[in-house]
């Protein structure tokens, strides 16, 4: 199971915790600042891109892009 709690360090009490506690028994918590957590969804999405990118490079190499010389670039942009 995957959840996230947004929290002030305030309101974070017993009552919290224990309803925390039920709802994972007997398993491992990580918690983490919102800094940590936010550096962590930047990595994923970086690896997501960067997974999108080697996609893209392999479809061209295949033979999947589309080629279009300068000039049917700039006739396709007088239009």
């Amino acid at each position: 199971m995957y959840a996230t709690y947004h929290l002030q360090t305030d309101e974070l009490s017993s009552r919290v915790i224990d309803s925390i506690k039920d709802v994972f028994k007997n398993q491992r918590l990580v918690i983490l600042t919102e800094a940590a957590y936010s550096e962590m969804e930047k990595s994923k999405r970086n690896l997501e891109y960067l997974a999108r990118i080697d996609k893209a490079e392999k479809d061209i190499d295949s033979g999947k892009g589309i080629v279009k010389t300068i000039a049917e670039l700039e006739k396709l942009a007088d239009e």
